[in-house]
């Protein structure tokens, strides 16, 4: 008999989790690809894993979101419960059934202790109590991930300015090229003389 990750608590789990976690990070070196697969031949997967090309497309937008910012390593992307959540606000999983505090309690439950990130194996679990506390089924919530494509970015984008983008409106030092670090026409020989 299989268990479902949602029902797996306690001891047996941090245990089950920290040797996903130790057998994902042994697979990273081979690449992505390397550690879908391994965990789509998983046992605590309870049933046949998605299709692999499914998969290869939960693990783009898993990576577009982990990969979100600067200073991350691109061979081995970890997602904060900072992107966590907004991966959930992003794809549209927040709702009235499932808020921003579900989303933060379920990055806690499936983190390793003492662990700040979690990786694509973790992440998938998540998604397994993501599609339990919304009343879906893990492939559905898959599909509104992949769906989404990646993070939303949002920005503003300054109006014009006639006085800051108009150079011939400019006046004083700017008028004639801006300010400069050495003037070669007042030196202190040039002073005295």
């Amino acid at each position: 008999s299989t268990v479902e990750p949602a029902r797996v608590c306690g001891r047996a789990w941090r245990e089950e989790a920290a040797a996903a976690a130790a057998a994902a990070t042994a697979a990273t070196a081979a690449g992505p690809r390397t550690l879908i697969d391994e965990m789509s031949r998983s046992p605590r997967n309870g049933r046949a894993s998605l299709a692999a090309d499914i998969e290869d497309q939960l693990w783009e937008v898993y990576a577009s979101f982990a990969t979100l910012g600067a200073g991350v390593d691109h061979q081995n992307p970890l997602l904060t419960n900072k992107t966590w959540c907004k991966l959930c606000k992003d794809t549209g999983l927040i709702s009235r059934r499932f808020t921003r505090t579900d989303a933060d309690l379920i990055f806690t439950k499936i983190k390793l202790r003492g662990q700040t990130k979690i990786n694509f194996d973790t992440f998938r679990r998540g998604l397994h109590f993501v599609a339990e506390r919304r009343g879906l089924q893990y492939p559905q919530i898959a599909e509104v991930v992949i769906g989404a494509g990646g993070p939303v970015l949002n920005g503003t984008l300054a109006e014009h300015n006639r006085f800051h983008d108009d150079k011939s409106t400019y006046t004083g030092v700017y008028a004639r090229g801006g300010p400069t670090k050495v003037d070669n026409s007042l030196t202190q020989s040039n002073l005295t003389d």
